[in-house]
């Protein structure tokens, strides 16, 4: 369960209320058990958290469409996003000692921040350099992926497993790409302007 929690953190980063959704149905379904070290944890599957999640993701695909929108949106979620992914990873993997539970929280926000953090980044600098389609384009990219990830990781036990690393390579790279096109941005390989 520790990488399939760890895995969903990582796409809610990217996407928090679709794993909200997504969670909570297959909770609600019985595909998903319900947390029983965390019993409260199991709110998610509660209908009124789980259509408040749906209204957000029906804001969140509009506003992730339209450039400089989808960047702010990105910064008010900067802090939404990671405690998100802590908490959908605290339900899933039911940790039952506090140690672990305090561990896989803080895993979860780890996760769900650095995927964050590569997502907020990239959108950023595609809206700072790019045409207006592009921001459609990347953000159609990111709903296909997420979907396709988050369906691979819950419906397959090891796929969790490649879910989370692949996950972590590919926010890894979009920070790496990141990095380089701000150098470039800022006009030399360390970053200063020479004379």
């Amino acid at each position: 369960m520790l990488a399939l929690a760890i895995g969903v953190a990582l796409i809610a980063g990217w996407r928090l209320y679709l794993c909200i959704v997504v969670v909570g149905l297959t909770m609600h379904a019985g595909w998903l058990d319900f947390p029983a070290y965390l019993y409260r944890m199991g709110i998610v599957a509660d209908p009124w958290v789980l259509g408040s999640a749906a209204a957000l993701l029906i804001v969140e695909t509009v506003a992730d469409k339209i450039r400089w929108l989808d960047s702010l949106w990105d910064a008010v979620h900067t802090v939404i996003r990671p405690l998100g992914a802590a908490l959908l990873a605290l339900a899933i993997g039911d940790p039952p000692a506090p140690l672990w539970q305090v561990g896989i929280f803080l895993l979860g926000g780890a996760a769900g921040l650095y995927s964050h953090a590569a997502k907020a980044t990239m959108r950023a600098l595609a809206n700072a350099a790019a045409r207006p389609l592009n921001t459609v384009l990347l953000s159609l990219a990111e709903d296909i992926a997420a979907v396709l990830l988050l369906a691979i990781a819950l419906l397959h036990p090891f796929g969790a497993c490649g879910v989370a690393t692949l996950m972590l390579l590919l926010d890894g790279a979009l920070l790496l790409a990141a990095r380089g096109r701000i150098r470039r941005l800022l006009g030399g390989e360390d970053g200063l302007e020479h004379s």
